[in-house]
């Protein structure tokens, strides 16, 4: 619980140094979770074959921010080693799917600080936990 109280003051202080201002933070994908479905749903199947390149390689840009985002949030997050613990990046972005299932106006930016706050407290600190707990997998 501490854990949570303390990454909502630093999500909510983030406006000091993260934010301008007025709390407003430039978005680079831009990309509204509406978007992220469509692009998902003209993948089709996992293993359908793809008559739509570009919308391929929008889907494949989208889960490189995705995993950029993620990338940046283990550097940038004190006392985080991998802020996806034991989860792993398909059901990540799974979840990310359901969320803008419920939310398609919202943007992808948006989607991940709600992701954000949801696996701040299980995230593994160090690399050590990171290993035991990938060893404990079936």
């Amino acid at each position: 619980m501490k854990g949570l109280l303390l990454l909502l003051l630093v999500l909510t202080s983030a406006g000091a140094y993260g934010s301008d201002k007025d709390g407003y933070t430039a978005v680079v994908s831009g990309r509204s979770c509406k978007e992220f479905i469509e692009l998902r749903q003209k993948q089709g199947e996992p293993n359908a074959d793809v008559k739509d390149t570009a919308s391929l390689m929008d889907y494949s840009h989208a889960l490189g921010w995705i995993a950029g985002y993620i990338t940046a949030l283990n550097w940038q997050t004190p006392d985080t080693y991998q802020m996806l613990g034991k989860s792993d990046f398909k059901s990540t972005v799974l979840w990310l799917e359901n969320y803008c299932h419920e939310h398609p106006l919202n943007d992808m930016s948006r989607a991940m600080r709600a992701l954000t706050i949801k696996l701040y407290p299980n995230r593994y600190k160090t690399r050590k936990q990171a290993e035991a707990g990938s060893e404990q997998k079936p």
